[in-house]
Formats: C-alpha cells, sequence, structure tokens
C-alpha cells in the first residue's frame, strides 16, 4: 500500500498553513486563488477563437466586519509581497464606490 503524500497540492499545504481559526475557511481558499491568479498573470492562457484568454480573477471577500477577510488576506501577502512581479491592490471598495453602512 503506497503512502499518500499531498505535499503537491498547493491549495492542501496552504490550507494547511492557515490553520484552523475563526477566518472562514473559504476566505482561505479564494485569497489563495487569487494569489495563484495573480503570481499566473497573463502568462498561462487559453486561446479561444484564436486570440488568448488569461485567467484573470476578480476576487471580493465579503462578509461583516471582523470575520477575517483582512487576516485572511494578510496571511496571502506574506508570501507574496515581495515578489517583483507581483502587482497588489488593497483598498475598501465599499468607500470607493460611496457603499454606506
Amino acid at each position: 500500500m503506497a503512502i499518500l503524500d499531498d505535499t503537491d497540492n498547493l491549495l492542501r499545504l496552504y490550507l494547511h498553513h492557515c490553520g484552523l481559526s475563526e477566518v472562514p475557511r473559504d476566505f482561505h481558499l479564494w485569497t489563495c486563488l487569487s494569489m495563484i491568479a495573480a503570481a499566473v498573470s497573463n502568462r498561462v492562457y487559453l486561446e479561444k477563437f484564436k486570440k488568448p484568454l488569461a485567467p484573470n480573477l476578480y476576487i471580493a471577500l465579503i462578509g461583516p466586519s471582523g470575520i477575517g477577510k483582512g487576516e485572511a488576506i494578510d496571511a496571502a501577502l506574506k508570501f507574496v509581497a515581495r515578489e517583483p512581479q507581483m502587482h497588489l491592490y488593497s483598498e475598501d471598495l465599499s468607500r470607493l464606490l460611496g457603499v454606506h453602512d
């Protein structure tokens, strides 16, 4: 019987790194997916209708204050903040869009 080894699955490794906390696991999952998409940028694409189609992802973590959106983002930023090809954008979109409580 072979020993199962999950060390080649980046999502599982990342979620294991994040551990169990009050932050919803889905926030960590989607933050990791956005980090992967940002890392590959337009260097990976699918050709559709004879044109390159890049895997652009725009992800918004939505939830009440204090649920862990910022913690999930901060956990991912530790891995990519010093990478020059990563162009980070972090802003309170509700303020930019004029959405108020």
